[in-house]
């Protein structure tokens, strides 16, 4: 995994154990305790006015106060596409097609047999597939969580490598940053 990623984690109030023996076990080292807001979290509030005022009446409002999306770190292997497992058995038996199949094929070029949920944010899921042909920045990848991989539900979208992910999310110095800025402009 590269170094930028490890820094980023660490930036961010995570930790990780990466020692580049397999892009599971680097996965599955990443742990952080909180959740977090993505850059463009403004877009996303539940009500922008009333964040507003809020935020001028008291100064500061903390991230996990902020009412809309958050991502939750939740890293474990999922296995949806491989027949026999327990991910196939509760969510792919009987829903899989042709349709489901050729989408996520013409999106993910890697195999898709085994997956690493990253984790979510409100019904999204964030994966990574363990056969990236990157291992060292390896490509995130969306699905919705209640129609995985359809089309109809907007099926999987790159969201670019797990470093441009990272960068994504707000740290609390960036956080505290942002809204300094935003209250400025106010």
């Amino acid at each position: 995994m590269k170094k930028e990623i490890e820094n980023r984690i660490a930036e961010l109030g995570g930790r990780s154990a990466f020692n580049n023996d397999s892009l599971l076990n680097d996965l599955m080292s990443i742990s952080f305790n909180k959740s977090f807001l993505f850059a463009d979290f403004w877009d996303y509030l539940v009500d922008y006015d009333s964040f507003n005022q809020e935020l001028l009446k008291k100064g500061f409002i903390e991230d996990v106060d902020v009412k809309c999306m958050q991502f939750e770190f939740e890293v474990y292997l999922w296995t949806p596409f491989l027949a026999g497992s327990d991910d196939y058995e509760t969510e792919m038996e009987g829903y899989l097609d042709d349709e489901i199949l050729n989408h996520v094929n013409s999106v993910i070029t890697s195999d898709i047999s085994e997956l690493v949920v990253l984790g979510y944010m409100d019904l999204e899921k964030f994966f990574i597939c363990l056969a990236d042909e990157n291992p060292e920045n390896p490509k995130v990848y969306r699905t919705d969580m209640e129609i995985p991989f359809s089309p109809i539900g907007g099926g999987v979208t790159v969201e670019g490598t797990l470093e441009d992910f990272l960068s994504k999310l707000l740290s609390q110095t960036e956080y505290k940053l942002a809204v300094k800025s935003h209250i400025n402009s106010l």
